[in-house]
């Protein structure tokens, strides 16, 4: 299997948007998306782990983090993976 991405995702990576709005400082999870997910890591620009949520909360605060760049990657129960850029910025 070769790599997808520098989080190293396999080729069958969750493809789908599962998290909205992209920018801001609360996320929500897609619903649907999210009943199938096992875990949900956000990641700094640089790669340091910052946070694991447990999806089945639906929605994620970041106002405790500096503004930038982050990653979220998100696990399936089926081992699945899917990333997904997010932009901190408080108001």
């Amino acid at each position: 299997m070769r790599d997808a991405s520098f989080f190293g995702l396999p080729d069958e990576a969750i493809t789908k948007v599962f998290v909205t709005p992209t920018v801001g400082s609360t996320f929500h999870l897609d619903p649907i998306i999210a009943e199938d997910m096992s875990r949900l890591t956000i990641f700094s620009i640089s790669g340091r782990l910052v946070e694991t949520i447990d999806p089945k909360q639906r929605s994620w605060n970041a106002t405790h983090l500096n503004e930038g760049i982050y990653f979220m990657v998100a696990t399936t129960n089926s081992g699945k993976k899917g990333t997904q850029k997010i932009v901190v910025q408080k108001n």
